[in-house]
């Protein structure tokens, strides 16, 4: 599954802000799954000393909680750091 990116990654803290607010408004909040075989969780991490971010995911085995797999990545900041704007292109890598 690929994500589809719709936006551009250079915004501003207004837009940035009103982009998170559309897209939390798309969260399905009931249980829509049938049996689920892997979970999976993401974060970023911001030095302020360099702009540089830190992305890490682990994908796990639903049933017994094993890794199945990790990818990390590392770049530059495309845009200045919000501190309240979660999405950024680094995820996706």
């Amino acid at each position: 599954m690929e994500p589809v990116i719709t936006h551009p990654w250079n915004l501003n803290g207004g837009d940035a802000l009103n982009l998170q607010q559309n897209l939390a408004s798309k969260l399905i909040q009931k249980d829509r799954l049938a049996d689920l075989k892997y979970v999976a969780g993401v974060d970023v991490a911001y030095d302020e000393m360099s702009d540089h971010l830190f992305a890490a995911v682990v994908v796990l085995d639903a049933d017994s909680l094993n890794f199945a797999e990790t990818a990390i990545a590392e770049d530059q900041a495309p845009f200045p750091y919000i501190h309240f704007y979660r999405t950024n292109p680094l995820t996706y890598r």
